[in-house]
């Protein structure tokens, strides 16, 4: 009879372990099932990431050649960049309120359709660099040291006044100037004359057309807060943000540019002979800033410009610029 209530004991302590184990089975596949349905469901609701468009700008050089890099280093001082950065769509409107609005306030008469001269200052366009000059007839000789914050107090409203738009000035690449018909850099404190760029920004970043070494608008002004010269492009821009896009390490656009994915935006070498950028056996690149550049169809995207030296397979040595993409792909 002992024997009997041992075995009953052990067939219901077995019942018991199997309603256990059965209901952490089915509890584990009840989770499982729960997790991959939320799975699903949040890649439903999320959008997918937006592919970075490709462009010319990523790979195409100023004079439309493609550039095959090797043994690319970098030795500058990395920035410190936003863990994302917008891509945008720039459009470009009608500037023609912009030139009448000048021409009234500086008293300008039409002289042909592309020149207009008054009492102090004349306006041009310059069709083969593609932007408009405002200059003094008779250039007023700088008698004192120029002081940026006192001149930002003139800058910033006129060109407010003029342009009725975002553009700020980029004050890491305001210019130091002095001399007489030619001026040259110097030390800010020696300097008699300053040249402030501005533009439009995009996350804090300025924005350039293309493949630009200049600025949509600049202004030169002396000593005394006089404008001597303002420069600018032909249109004023619309900016819209498309997405976001996570960015990439300076190490990693230099990775990038070592299999190919960049542009040439500037060379030159001492002796001006006629570059060949196809081949380029070593790019020593010291310096880095960060930029939107909008490429021919409105799309604006960071970029890393580089500046540094570079050796071709001819062996010319010569200074060079370029830029590739600041985001993933």
């Amino acid at each position: 009879m002992i024997e009997i209530n041992r075995i009953m004991k052990f067939i219901k302590l077995a019942n018991l372990a199997h309603f256990k184990t059965s209901s952490w089975f089915k509890f584990s596949l009840a989770l499982a099932a729960l997790m991959l349905f939320a799975t699903l469901a949040l890649k439903i609701i999320t959008p997918p990431a937006t592919p970075t468009p490709k462009t010319e700008l990523m790979n195409h050089n100023y004079d439309g050649s493609q550039t095959t890099f090797g043994k690319v280093k970098f030795s500058g001082t990395s920035p410190h960049i936003k863990g994302q950065l917008s891509l945008a769509k720039v459009e470009t409107l009608a500037i023609g309120t912009v030139v009448e609005k000048i021409k009234q306030n500086y008293q300008l008469q039409t002289k042909d359709k592309q020149f207009w001269i008054g009492p102090d200052y004349t306006l041009y366009f310059d069709a083969a660099n593609n932007f408009y000059v405002l200059s003094q007839n008779n250039p007023t000789k700088s008698k004192n040291f120029v002081n940026l914050n006192q001149a930002l107090k003139v800058a910033r409203p006129l060109i407010k006044n003029l342009f009725d738009a975002k553009l700020e000035p980029i004050l890491t690449q305001v210019s130091y100037l002095n001399g007489n018909a030619d001026l040259h850099k110097t030390e800010a404190n020696l300097a008699r004359y300053l040249k402030i760029p501005f533009s439009y920004m995009i996350d804090g970043y300025p924005l350039l057309l293309e493949q630009d070494n200049y600025y949509p608008l600049s202004l030169l002004i002396n000593g005394q807060q006089e404008i001597q010269k303002l420069t600018f492009k032909p249109m004023l821009f619309s900016i819209k943000k498309l997405a976001e896009k996570p960015t990439i390490s300076v190490a990693q656009a230099i990775d990038n540019i070592n299999h190919g994915s960049a542009a040439i935006i500037a060379a030159q070498n001492k002796q001006l002979f006629k570059l060949n950028l196809v081949n380029l056996t070593q790019v020593n690149l010291t310096r880095v800033q960060l930029e939107y550049r909008r490429d021919k169809n409105g799309l604006a995207l960071p970029y890393y410009h580089f500046f540094g030296e570079a050796k071709n397979k001819k062996g010319q040595t010569f200074q060079v610029e370029m830029i590739t993409p600041a985001v993933k792909r």
